[in-house]
């Protein structure tokens, strides 16, 4: 088989992820973490602001993680191997997917490669081909956590799906009235709401289409987009942190500068309209300083652009 080519039948995935899940559910391999949800409203966007109720299970796991790694002397990869309960799917040579062992949402995929590469990294060709290819299966969005900074928790690269919408009120992408307003110059543009550096393109058709031929040029945009955020190429390793966030229609990149503002963490969903705090102590401080504010204060100001 075309390295290129999906390993699994178009039109299968969600099927085989439905069902994986409702059989991890029934195992109790899956650790659903508890929340609430609250809309918070900011320049036209309204922000889906999950509260936590409670970590324990993914807290122990960290500490466990931890100590393999300390008895050991060397970094300890829960994706190698993967629990086999958390398994999807073989997607191309390179990339399979498991699922999320500790989902906030349901459907919660990890996009990892087989062969381990460092989290903080560019994306590749082989990224974005098998990428596309799930994409092409349901609707979904798709992000990257580029390095602890930008909210990154593993060193295996992994791309993350999470069906939409992530609200059942509002648009699927909560961002999406924004990105409505973005202005072009060629194929990358900029939203001129968003307070931070970042690059935005459209997605073409084709690669939903056709997904086997998808990587070399979402990979070719993709250059470009870097190039508009002032990262350029660096080989591929050690780069700064950045999020890529992508759905079947938009795709958005920008540097990172913190992980987090004062105990606020943000990763890529954040800047797709999709916050995460701790408890309500933390969601009065979000509302007061707003997510506009905070999303400035963990990227790079847009003065800089």
């Amino acid at each position: 088989m075309d390295t290129c080519t999906p390993k699994f039948d178009r039109g299968s995935l969600w099927d085989r992820l439905t069902h994986v899940s409702a059989q991890a559910e029934n195992q109790r391999v899956l650790h659903h973490i508890a929340t609430e949800t609250v809309l918070v409203e900011d320049q036209d966007i309204q922000y889906v602001v999950r509260v936590l109720r409670h970590l324990r299970k993914k807290i122990e796991a960290g500490i466990e993680q931890r100590k393999k790694t300390e008895a050991s002397g060397q970094y300890h990869n829960p994706f190698l191997p993967y629990e086999e309960a958390l398994y999807v799917a073989d997607v191309t040579d390179s990339h399979l997917v498991i699922l999320n062992k500790f989902p906030v949402l349901d459907h919660h995929t990890l996009l990892i490669t087989r062969a381990f590469e460092e989290q903080q990294s560019l994306l590749t060709e082989a990224d974005f081909t098998a990428l596309w290819a799930c994409m092409a299966e349901y609707d979904a969005l798709a992000f990257y956590n580029g390095g602890r900074e930008a909210g990154s928790s593993q060193r295996h690269k992994h791309l993350q799906m999470i069906p939409l919408p992530l609200h059942p009120d509002g648009p699927p992408l909560p961002i999406e009235p924004a990105l409505k307003r973005a202005h072009f110059r060629g194929k990358i543009g900029v939203v001129p709401d968003f307070p931070f550096v970042h690059a935005v393109a459209r997605v073409n058709p084709d690669w939903l289409d056709q997904p086997e031929k998808s990587g070399p040029l979402c990979n070719h945009i993709y250059q470009e987009m870097l190039l508009q955020v002032g990262m350029g190429y660096t080989g591929g390793v050690a780069v700064p942190p950045y999020n890529f966030i992508a759905t079947r229609e938009w795709m958005l990149l920008l540097p990172r500068s913190v992980s987090n503002y004062k105990q606020i963490y943000i990763n890529s969903l954040g800047f797709a309209g999709a916050l995460l705090v701790k408890d309500e102590e933390h969601l009065d401080q979000l509302c007061k300083t707003r997510p506009s504010n905070v999303l400035q204060r963990v990227s790079i100001p847009a003065n800089n652009q």
